[in-house]
């Protein structure tokens, strides 16, 4: 009977050592895994950005040297034109990284329903911003 109790308390002891020892090492994982996320954060992609008031400026550069060479200007003119000319960076717009966008060569912003902006999504869906400030998805 004696040697049933010793048996019996070196097993609890065991399985009481064993669970403190698992415990502790979850909790060294925890805080190690904190202290690498601290001091070693991980990379955080650079934020969009989308400066309207460039993109216009740029429009209108665009417009005007087309007046100045004497060339026909077109009523819209891409993103992708303003960037081939060097008149915006990518960082100027990499909001739009993989949209098709327009701006009007000559911005009309007396008219409410003037179109400022238009942008073709990935999926065929026409977004635009008018002068009123606000912005529509146009029907398919």
């Amino acid at each position: 009977m004696v040697a049933l109790n010793i048996w019996r308390f070196a097993v609890s002891y065991y399985y009481m050592k064993r669970t403190l020892t698992l415990t502790v090492m979850a909790v060294v994982a925890v805080v190690l895994i904190a202290a690498i996320s601290t001091y070693f954060p991980f990379p955080r992609p650079a934020p969009s950005q989308m400066n309207a008031l460039k993109i216009f400026a740029a429009a209108q550069t665009y417009s005007h040297d087309l007046r100045a060479q004497g060339l026909p200007v077109p009523a819209t003119v891409a993103l992708q034109d303003l960037l081939a000319k060097g008149l915006l960076t990518p960082a100027d717009v990499s909001g739009f990284a993989g949209l098709e966008v327009t701006v009007p060569s000559t911005a009309n912003d007396m008219n409410p329903n003037a179109i400022l902006m238009q942008v073709r999504t990935q999926d065929g869906s026409q977004i635009v911003a008018l002068a009123d400030g606000s912005v529509q998805e146009l029907p398919r």
